[in-house]
């Protein structure tokens, strides 16, 4: 939701006073943080604790990972899913500049269909029941959800609502990790979600460094066809996991 909702503050933001106005929000931003880290976070009362410890934590996140086939797989769920959301929404402001002749304010808009494709969060308890927790069932939508766009981007309302329905199920797909990691690791649910959000964030990092070559050569067709092969290394993992399962 901050993602995606700042898309739209900074062109908004942009439009109106310019994009050094942009850094300023931002700025604002990072301070207000710094307030509310400062009055509400507790102060650590053991200072060596925390200096000796730290790097302790990080390694011991790194065996759980090693050692725990459930973390390693939804590990690898978050960072796909991740590399894919940044693949789209990285680019998204230039296509659609280039296609349907967009101004700032414009894309800032076309944002909010993405926002509202996260609140499938809001309602993922009774989702993910109907499709039985089954990250396989959400990774094959997903990767017809791609095809999809793949062909039929160039129509504003198809595309409007095929991004909704993509946001879905990333969120949907996030959502249903974290609820198997945790299952899968009784005891050790921090560390766990240590090597997930890790996970998570180094897929929107590399997600984003690649879709700028391949959008510079390949165009959105290229994009496209990126984000369904990793929802379709997505699907093999997870059809690979649920076979094991059911073998188990």
């Amino acid at each position: 939701m901050g993602i995606l909702l700042s898309r739209f503050v900074s062109s908004f933001f942009a439009s109106i006073w310019g994009w050094k106005s942009v850094y300023l929000f931002a700025a604002g931003c990072m301070l207000i943080a710094l307030i509310l880290v400062r009055r509400f976070l507790p102060e650590d009362s053991s200072k060596k604790e925390k200096q000796s410890g730290y790097f302790k934590i990080a390694f011991s996140c790194f065996s759980l990972l090693k050692s725990n086939a459930g973390v390693r797989l939804y590990s690898l769920n978050g960072f796909l899913i991740m590399a894919i959301f940044s693949v789209f929404w990285n680019n998204i402001s230039i296509y659609l500049v280039h296609e349907f002749n967009f101004n700032q304010f414009s894309i800032g808009l076309f944002s909010l269909a993405g926002v509202l494709g996260a609140l499938a969060a809001m309602f993922s308890n009774k989702a993910l029941k109907f499709f039985k927790y089954n990250n396989v069932i959400l990774f094959i939508l997903l990767l017809i959800c791609f095809l999809f766009i793949l062909f039929y981007s160039s129509y504003l309302l198809v595309f409007i609502l095929l991004t909704l329905a993509m946001d879905g199920l990333i969120q949907l797909i996030h959502v249903n990790n974290q609820v198997n990691l945790y299952g899968n690791c009784r005891g050790n649910e921090s560390r766990a979600a240590s090597c997930y959000v890790t996970s998570f964030v180094l897929g929107g990092a590399i997600g984003s460094k690649l879709s700028t070559y391949i959008y510079s050569y390949y165009g959105w067709v290229g994009l496209s066809i990126f984000c369904s092969s990793l929802c379709a290394i997505g699907l093999i993992l997870n059809i690979k996991k649920f076979y094991e399962q059911e073998a188990g």
